[in-house]
């Protein structure tokens, strides 16, 4: 067996425990799927601490399995050894700003992760900025979804602050060549940015914009494009 597709079993804690320990030794699973269960935070630490030693795993759907703050900050030991996996969906679950620190700073470290999916979990500026640290000298990652989330919002309300972090990390990343960041909190300001980071970028290629807070004007996207061609 090779892929194991358990969405919406209403797993909760100790199911994934035993998963955990199983993952532990088994050496043929590549494919696992637990979206849409009841983890919950502890559940979820098992599971990262199974990613520690599992050397065969690497596509892992984690979305909406209620692991909140805690359960994601749990995250960071995991990835920080994992040597297999690739694409991580850890969509619908709140991590917010604060736990979201974590995740960042395991990629660091982590050399295998191409595909990360963080949409729907309340991620706004100071969370971009977590994530900028740590991309600027990641050399693996290549897809990354930060679909509705609230990037283009700080404490003092909408700003260009998540846009520019984001997009200075465009002007020296690499490999980066597929960005989500649709339904976010963009303004015209922070949109209008782009155009610096196209000028030295040499690998994005996809970057999807659509659907942000403040319609962004086409005058902007205007000088994007022009800056790309």
């Amino acid at each position: 067996m090779t892929r194991l597709d358990l969405r919406r079993r209403c797993l909760c804690n100790p199911s994934a425990a035993l998963l955990s320990d199983a993952s532990k030794v088994n050496t043929a699973l590549t494919n696992l799927d637990l979206s849409m269960n009841h983890i919950g935070v502890s559940g979820a630490g098992s599971l990262f601490d199974a990613m520690k030693v599992n050397t065969t795993l690497t596509q892992l759907n984690l979305s909406k399995i209620e692991m909140g703050i805690s359960g994601a900050g749990s995250l960071f030991d995991g990835l920080k050894v994992n040597t297999a996996l690739t694409n991580l969906n850890l969509g619908l679950n709140k991590i917010g700003d604060s736990a979201v620190g974590s995740l960042f700073d395991a990629m660091k470290f982590n050399t295998t992760l191409t595909n990360l999916n963080l949409s729907k979990n309340n991620i706004g500026d100071s969370g971009a900025g977590l994530f900028s640290d740590a991309i600027k000298d990641n050399t693996t990652l290549t897809n990354l979804n930060l679909y509705t989330n609230r990037l283009g919002v700080s404490s003092a309300g909408l700003s260009d602050e998540g846009a520019s972090l984001l997009f200075d990390v465009i002007k020296v990343n690499t490999t980066l060549t597929y960005l989500n960041l649709s339904d976010n909190m963009f303004v015209d300001s922070g949109a209008g940015l782009l155009s610096d980071a196209f000028e030295v970028n040499t690998a994005l290629t996809n970057l999807d914009l659509s659907s942000n807070g403040c319609d962004i004007k086409f005058s902007v996207l205007t000088r994007v494009f022009s800056t790309v061609s």
